[in-house]
């Protein structure tokens, strides 16, 4: 558990939520349902509490006070919610190994349940479970603001044409709704630095790496200017 935790810890310092972007499955499987022509709708903000109830009970305090024989506590989120490990992993470990089929029970459909509201609630709104449920993508976001990887939002430079909010995948409301642009919403897909006009959007490194700020910067500059 600590060498996990660190390991996160680790990658989270250096690029924030940067994973949830470029190398979650279960981002991807959602952006591709949403490119499906259907109908579309709203993510109601309030949900993203559901994200810090997921983190704080049923990863970190669950797993403190309720423990088995051996001391050990469940991973009460994989084990409950998660629809990931039933999508990735479960439905094909039992299409390999019909002998499982048998040990199905409540708790696995209950699962099942779950990955196709999100799976269906994808097609319509954009990563609802990056956005509302996902633990993870919780606590690599609370490092947005501190990584050697951050975004810097120009006000100066911003032309009020909202493509930046309009493109999120997240909802991240930083020209015009007040967020932070390095919200723990962020996934640092960097759609916004691509549909800036102005260049009201650049990518900064620490203090060490100036030099390659000027450079991100003055490359999308040029791009602009061409």
């Amino acid at each position: 558990g600590l060498y996990v935790m660190g390991s996160i810890g680790i990658v989270a310092s250096l690029v924030g939520r940067m994973p949830c972007a470029w190398f979650c499955p279960f981002g991807l499987i959602q952006d591709l349902l949403f490119r499906l022509r259907v109908p579309k709708l709203r993510f109601w903000p309030p949900l993203g509490v559901i994200r810090y109830v997921m983190l704080f009970f049923m990863v970190i305090l669950l797993p403190i006070f309720i423990s088995d024989q051996f001391g050990y506590g469940q991973t009460w989120f994989c084990k409950y919610v998660c629809p990931v490990g039933t999508l990735e992993a479960g439905l094909p470990l039992l299409a390999l190994s019909p002998d499982l089929r048998s040990a199905m029970g409540m708790l696995f459909f209950n699962k099942l349940g779950l990955m196709f509201f999100f799976v269906g609630w994808s097609s319509v709104t954009r990563r609802p479970f990056c956005r509302c449920a996902c633990p993870l993508g919780l606590l690599l976001g609370f490092f947005n603001k501190v990584s050697w990887l951050r975004l810097k939002f120009n006000v100066d430079t911003c032309v009020d044409c909202q493509a930046c909010e309009l493109i999120c995948p997240t909802g991240v409301r930083f020209a015009t709704g007040g967020d932070d642009i390095n919200s723990n919403k962020c996934i640092r897909c960097f759609r916004c630095f691509s549909a800036c006009p102005g260049g009201a959007v650049t990518v900064e490194f620490s203090s060490i790496m100036k030099g390659e700020v000027d450079k991100i910067e003055g490359c999308h500059s040029n791009q602009e200017q061409g």
